[in-house]
């Protein structure tokens, strides 16, 4: 529920034979308390007939007709419950089998932005406390069983899963610039002005093409104008905390308050601030800490198209 994949599955006969054995038991108990209920019903049947009858033919008419309707009930309790039986083996079996899916792509995602420098516990932890599964009015059949079915573990992990679904789809995936070079990568280097050794927090992108600078993410501008050594800076934030900077621009065309789609212009490339020369300075910071723009631009594009790919098969 909530991701574009569809994933088919193979049980072992193994696996089908243990469930129906564990079900086999708990019917045969539910079977005996039934018979036990019909039997006691018709006896009821065969007193209420015999006091308002009174006649020794029409007693043994009725009570062969009850026999014939008891005998007739436990055959569709029989089938009835066999069924559910097959219903219900079908169902845990899904249930367990998506719970070892889910757990490996929790896993798959979490290694992955933390290669990245993302922490997924800061991911799977949000302020605000997370809404249970249910069913809304919107919600289907399945999906009102399956909240209903669960367990608070597989719920959890279910909701981690959808988090992190979330989150990936939220990074930022579209270049601010149109065919981009890399001036100056992240990571330790020789600051162009001062000559220290410093940590670049982003990447310092140039281009021979248009100087329109692009939104990467879609989000609110939560900054836009001038900001010291950065010159002009238009800063722009989602609502998974995702933060991405633009410095150094010649002029911009939003304001702080604007709610910007991905793909929108913002301003253009300049050398405002401490800049030798017409560059973009971008910044991915998640967090509160910088991220490597280029690799997370490049994950969450990626991560977006296998998505695409899964869901059109």
């Amino acid at each position: 529920p909530g991701t574009p994949s569809v994933r088919y599955l193979k049980l072992s006969r193994d696996q089908i034979d243990q469930a129906a054995d564990d079900q086999a038991e708990r019917n045969h108990r539910r079977r005996r308390r039934a018979r036990q209920h019909l039997i006691r019903r018709a006896r009821q049947r065969w007193l209420g007939v015999k006091a308002a009858v009174g006649v020794f033919a029409s007693v043994v008419v009725t009570l062969g007709f009850v026999w014939v309707d008891r005998g007739s009930g436990l055959a569709q309790l029989a089938q009835r419950e066999q069924q559910l039986e097959r219903r219900e083996l079908a169902f845990q079996a899904y249930v367990e089998a998506t719970s070892h899916l889910l757990e490996a792509d929790n896993v798959r995602m979490a290694a992955q932005l933390e290669e990245l420098n993302i922490d997924p516990d800061g991911i799977l932890a949000p302020t605000q406390p997370r809404d249970a599964l249910g069913a809304g009015e919107d919600d289907d059949v399945v999906a009102s069983i399956l909240a209903q079915r669960l367990d608070s573990e597989q719920e959890s992990m279910l909701l981690d899963n959808l988090d992190l679904h979330d989150f990936i789809r939220s990074l930022p995936q579209v270049s601010p610039v149109s065919d981009p070079e890399v001036a100056s990568s992240f990571g330790l280097r020789r600051h162009p002005i001062y000559r220290s050794l410093q940590h670049h927090k982003g990447v310092d992108l140039v281009t021979d093409g248009p100087r329109e600078i692009l939104a990467s993410q879609t989000g609110r501008v939560t900054f836009a104008g001038r900001n010291g050594g950065f010159g002009n800076m238009v800063e722009i934030r989602n609502d998974f905390g995702v933060t991405t900077r633009y410095a150094h621009l010649e002029r911009f065309v939003v304001e702080e308050g604007d709610l910007v789609r991905a793909g929108e212009p913002i301003g253009v490339m300049g050398s405002t601030g401490l800049s030798t020369g017409p560059h973009l300075h971008y910044e991915i910071v998640v967090g509160g800490v910088p991220v490597e723009p280029l690799r997370t631009l490049s994950f969450a594009r990626n991560a977006l198209e296998k998505g695409s790919d899964e869901s059109g098969s």
